[in-house]
């Protein structure tokens, strides 16, 4: 199925339970996968020395690593990140969306994020705050954009008024 000769670098699962699609978890920011947590995650690194291809079980594709990576992060108070998150994914886009509960919560997840993921951007709900921008974009680093999604005065007063009748304003 492979040949030795090519000059990229193949991730193959060799477990039925290997999550598809997986990219970037190994390290991709030091320019380096980390075989350790490959192996971990149910895949196989073979080396090589050009590129990276993350080999998808579901289809039998391989696809490349090179993609535009963002976030979006909401804020809920019954939030729970490592629980309420999506991943789509298309060959050239990957959007992965977090719920968390707070702004500190939010700083964690969007560092975190850009350290194992490798998320380029991200695009915040309308709640976070100025200050709250500022520590995520600190957190992210340099060469990471931060954007908030803001919505006009009607808008904003509609999604208020839905989100104080769902109870998210309630202590």
């Amino acid at each position: 199925m492979m040949d030795d000769d090519l000059s990229t670098r193949l991730l193959r699962p060799h477990q039925p339970e290997a999550r598809a699609g997986i990219t970037r978890p190994f390290g991709y920011h030091t320019g380096r996968i980390d075989e350790r947590a490959a192996a971990r995650q149910g895949f196989v690194v073979l080396p090589c020395n050009m590129c990276t291809f993350i080999y998808d079980p579901l289809d039998g594709a391989f696809m490349s690593e090179d993609k535009f990576r963002s976030a979006l992060i909401a804020m809920a108070p019954d939030a729970e990140p490592d629980k309420h998150r999506s991943v789509i994914r298309t060959s050239l886009y990957e959007l992965t969306s977090i719920v968390v509960k707070n702004e500190g919560e939010a700083v964690r997840v969007c560092r975190d994020l850009v350290r194992q993921d490798g998320i380029q951007s991200f695009l915040l709900c309308p709640g976070f705050t100025n200050k709250g921008v500022a520590r995520i974009s600190e957190a992210a680093g340099d060469g990471v954009s931060v954007n908030v999604a803001r919505g006009d005065g009607p808008s904003n007063a509609i999604a208020h008024m839905i989100m104080a009748e769902v109870g998210f304003f309630r202590n």
